[in-house]
């Protein structure tokens, strides 16, 4: 993953949480993450992110790839 698609799959999460009126805590859930890595994560400084992670993502809220680390957001 290219430092530019880590940095769009940053926003993306914060903004999918915020559109949809998500809590951190009901996020984190969603992405099987803690709220102390999904803070990090919306401020961009996780380094890594797992496959499972992006999975969630991609599922919960019906994403494609493209969708999560470029090109249409999904997000309006």
């Amino acid at each position: 993953m290219s430092c530019s698609e880590l940095k769009h799959f940053c926003v993306t999460v914060s903004d999918l949480r915020r559109k949809h009126r998500l809590s951190k805590t009901e996020m984190s859930k969603i992405l099987g993450i803690s709220v102390s890595s999904l803070n990090k994560l919306e401020d961009g400084v996780m380094p890594r992110i797992s496959c499972a992670v992006v999975y969630r993502l991609m599922d919960y809220f019906h994403l494609t790839a493209e969708e999560v680390f470029g090109g249409e957001s999904g997000v309006e």
